[in-house]
Formats: structure tokens, sequence, C-alpha cells
């Protein structure tokens, strides 16, 4: 696939592992003269010669910055973490580009590994998110599989007051560093999620009866 200069790449990067990235991507991003990440994923693309501008949390001024290296013809990928159309960063680079000026490149999100190595029909999961965003327990959950993207603090109280409505029904898995040597995918309570919230991790629960 051949870059485009009027054109920013959002290429999702998978869960972790260089050996999820997919070929696309990796042909996208060693294409690029600009790459814009966080140093993880940056760090997947050695063979790069790009310019690297570092992700962090002022995304206005990385949309400025890109919106200019546009305008200058450069060819630019935006690296996202796990899968570009899942609750991801690319849906807010995205509202501010438009489909004109943006093109999403998906790869293997964290969810699919989880599901795979659970044995679990991603098909029959309920997938909502509880990173960077206010979350909170809602009935309908108790009829489904449910995968909460979880990660530090801000909604630790509402997560254990879900597992503590889920526990007569589901079993909660926490899944972390998926892919990763350190990947851990193991059963809990939901007393002990405060033992595990401060990494990126997924949460599933898995209602028993099926």
């Amino acid at each position: 696939m051949e870059m485009k200069t009027n054109m920013l790449y959002l290429l999702g990067c998978g869960p972790g592992a260089a050996d999820m990235v997919t070929l696309r991507v990796k042909n996208i991003a060693n294409q690029a003269d600009l790459l814009i990440g966080c140093a993880r994923t940056q760090a997947m693309f050695p063979e790069s010669t790009a310019e690297r501008i570092l992700h962090d949390n002022n995304i206005s001024q990385l949309l400025e910055l890109a919106a200019r290296a546009l305008e200058n013809g450069r060819k630019i990928a935006w690296l996202c973490t796990g899968d570009s159309t899942l609750f991801s960063i690319a849906q807010v680079v995205r509202s501010t580009f438009g489909s004109e000026r943006s093109t999403v490149i998906p790869g293997v999100s964290s969810v699919q590994v989880a599901c795979a190595a659970l044995n679990a029909r991603l098909d029959q999961v309920l997938i909502t998110s509880a990173h960077g965003r206010t979350w909170k327990y809602q009935t309908e959950y108790n009829q489904k599989h449910l995968c909460v993207l979880a990660g530090g603090t801000d909604n630790l109280d509402a997560l254990i007051a879900c597992g503590n409505a889920l526990q007569e029904t589901h079993t909660c898995f926490v899944c972390a560093d998926l892919t990763l040597p350190t990947e851990v995918i193991t059963e809990i309570r939901p007393s002990e999620l405060a033992d595990w919230i401060t990494h990126p991790l997924l949460l599933l629960f898995w209602r028993k009866c099926d």
C-alpha cells in the first residue's frame, strides 16, 4: 500500500508484542517520514528513519502539529495501541481531520487476544471502556459476557461495584500485558481489583451458565 502525502494514517499497532503488528501497518509505518506515538509503539518500528514525535497528554498540540505537517506534504503515521477502531485515540484524530484527510488501518485488539486465550467467542461479548472516561455498572451487563478496558484508579469503585453485582452469575478474569513476556490472565475476586488497576488491563466477566 502506497502512502499519500495528503493523508494521515492511523495505525493499529496491536496489543503489545511486535510480532502482532500486521504487515500493512509495518509497511505504512516504514514509508512515513513522521511517526506520532508513545514510546512502546514507536519501538515496534526500529527500521523506520522517520522523525519521531512522542504522544503525550497534549492531544490538541499534536493535532496542530499533524495539521501543519499535512500542509507541508509530510507522510504521517499516527501509531495507536491495540486496534485503531476500538476505543482508540484514532476516533479523536479522525473527528478533527475527517475521512478526506485521514484513514484508519486496523490492528489486532487486546480483546481478541483475551477471548482467544479463554476460548471465548468475540461475537458474544459486550465491550466497554472505563479508561479515561466516567464509567459505571449497568443492569444490562447481567445478561451478557462483559469485557471492560480498564487501568487507572478513577473508576475503581465502579469496577468493584460491577464485580460485586456480577459475582453470582459471572467469573471475573484479569488480563494484563497481553502477548508480552509478562502476560497474566487469571481469575480474581472483585475485592482483588485494587491490586491490579494501576496496570493497563482488560477485565472479562464471563457468564457462568454459558
